[in-house]
């Protein structure tokens, strides 16, 4: 077999490993939007008056500035926000209106955060408008959409990209641990942690466990946290897919252990999700979409209007839907049970695909006519998932239970 070239290889893994369903990443930004709008909108408005002393950016952009913005300029910022926020989620141009977003996000979080402490649960917030302003995800559902690129829709870059800054996010998460000493014999970080965790289940658990169970706890956070990349890299959307759904589970351990909480980082994951493969996708795009016909008559005034409100009732009462301090608990248990239960669901489907497509290769091995009778069938299906194929290509590697002539799903080319 010819060797193919590291460009080659470089190429597949940019365009073709994370394919984009149009149609699923438009219902994500419809939710992506909405989240943002009525549970995460920043309000930087408690900055104003702060003495300049307690201004101590971390390295980046905001080292330019010595000292907090004036109040007309971090309102002004939330405007932006508000107004652009909802040009995203009415689907108006949504290149322009996904960059503005994630700028002003950016600049709103970072003053936020400019005080030598960062938080990590919402950096990604402002990297998914960004990674994907000009993806497919303006083409559906929009008051404006976007040029329909057909086929090379689908081959687009930007999932990848996204992919790949969520896979760094956690990368940049193991490596200070380990340069700390995370991992040096008897440090046992997890359970020191747990014993300060303030109402979560760790406190109870601190004082109980062998030492060395502790020990592998910490070893597996971090390369749980560094596998990220090579998950990416090999395996492509499948890959990512089985990572979020594997972190949905290690957040909720976070939350219940350590109270540690990252529940905006669900909805970053919410990306990789065919959204309109679930049952009740279809009611809900045609609704919005009867909804978008109104909106089409006058664009620019309806998002004009609704941000103004937007910008009004958040600068007056704050997120309707706020996750951390005002939503009733039965909200904040359903925010994080759904998600949990779905991934657990889809890791079994992969679990369960991984055992058949083994017990396959072990059946062929003991019957190789059965190989052989079957290879026409093999091929047709091969063809066939060529063409119909979503989201579970990988660089010469497949993950899931889908027959493709290769008696091993994870062989690499």
């Amino acid at each position: 077999m010819t060797r193919r070239s590291f460009t080659s290889r470089l190429d597949d893994w940019m365009f073709r490993s994370h394919p984009v369903d149009p149609q699923s990443l438009a219902l994500y930004r419809v939710l992506y939007a909405g989240f943002l709008l009525f549970a995460a909108m920043p309000d930087a408005s408690w900055l104003v008056g702060l003495p300049d002393a307690l201004f101590d950016p971390p390295p980046g952009p905001f080292r330019l500035f010595h000292g907090f913005p004036s109040a007309v300029c971090l309102q002004g910022m939330m405007l932006v926000l508000s107004l652009s926020a909802v040009a995203l989620l009415l689907g108006y141009r949504t290149a322009w209106s996904a960059a503005v977003s994630g700028l002003a996000l950016l600049g709103l979080i970072g003053f936020e955060y400019s005080f030598g402490k960062t938080d990590h649960n919402r950096h990604m917030l402002i990297a998914v408008p960004l990674a994907l302003a000009a993806s497919a995800w303006g083409g559906r559902l929009a008051s404006s959409p976007a040029r329909d690129r057909g086929e090379l829709a689908r081959r687009d870059w930007a999932l990848t990209l996204l992919a790949y800054v969520l896979a760094l996010f956690f990368l940049g998460s193991a490596v200070p641990k380990i340069a700390g000493g995370w991992l040096a014999p008897g440090t046992q970080m997890l359970r020191q942690i747990s014993a300060t965790a303030s109402g979560g289940w760790g406190m109870a658990l601190a004082a109980h466990g062998p030492g060395w169970l502790w020990e592998l706890g910490d070893v597996g956070a971090v390369a749980f946290e560094a596998g990220f990349v090579l998950a990416t890299l090999l395996f492509g959307l499948r890959g990512t897919r089985v990572y979020c759904a594997l972190s949905v589970l290690f957040h909720l351990a976070n939350v219940v252990l350590l109270r540690i909480d990252f529940s905006e980082q669900l909805v970053v994951y919410g990306a990789f999700v065919e959204w309109r493969k679930l049952p009740f996708a279809a009611s809900a795009g045609a609704v919005f979409e009867g909804a978008l016909r109104r909106v089409r008559r006058a664009p620019v005034l309806s998002i004009a209007l609704l941000g103004g409100l937007h910008f009004a009732l958040h600068t007056g009462s704050g997120n309707p839907l706020e996750l951390f301090h005002g939503s009733a608990i039965w909200m904040q248990v359903t925010y994080w049970a759904v998600p949990s239960a779905a991934a657990v669901v889809y890791l079994c489907r992969v679990l369960r695909g991984l055992v058949a497509r083994s017990g396959s290769g072990a059946l062929a091995r003991r019957h190789p006519l059965v190989t052989l009778s079957t290879s026409g069938e093999v091929a047709h299906d091969a063809a066939l998932e060529q063409r119909r194929e979503q989201g579970d290509v990988a660089i010469g590697g497949r993950l899931d239970g889908t027959r493709t002539g290769r008696s091993s799903g994870l062989a690499l080319e």
